[in-house]
């Protein structure tokens, strides 16, 4: 578990605004935006597990996702209403998987469609989960 050693904050600012050409919608509901954040972890562990299976410092990203095998999630998303931002904080020693986390979350936010809603999320969600899980067997 080398890294995971010495954790370090890393703290990453995701300007939405950045993604979308018209303005984002502010009246998310707090449940929608709770469920958007679980979406993305979700997909991003799944696109993580599929870069680098042999790569072990990439199963400690995101935690488990097991009720029965917990250990803690070191990647934390939360979303800022007020300054339309979404705020990754990275608790791994390793720099580099915290970039590569970042590409991935940007890489999701440049295909959804405008403007951002829940569904408009969760549609762009589940074609990409379902698309990453098949790759993956």
């Amino acid at each position: 578990m080398g890294c995971i050693e010495q954790i370090e904050e890393y703290l990453i600012t995701i300007n939405l605004e950045d993604y979308f050409s018209s303005e984002i919608e502010v009246e998310i509901k707090r449940e929608d935006v709770v469920n958007i954040l679980w979406h993305l972890k979700t997909l991003i562990r799944c696109k993580l597990k599929k870069i680098s299976e042999e790569e072990s410092c990439y199963r400690y990203a995101f935690g488990s996702g097991k009720k029965d095998l917990g250990y803690m999630s070191r990647i934390l998303f939360t979303y800022d209403l007020e300054n339309k931002s979404l705020k990754m904080l990275c608790l791994l020693k390793s720099k580099d998987i915290c970039d590569k986390i970042l590409k991935l979350t940007e890489d999701v936010f440049k295909n959804i469609e405008t403007p951002l809603t829940y569904d408009s999320f969760k549609n762009k969600f589940m074609e990409d989960f379902i698309q990453c899980a098949r790759s993956r067997r």
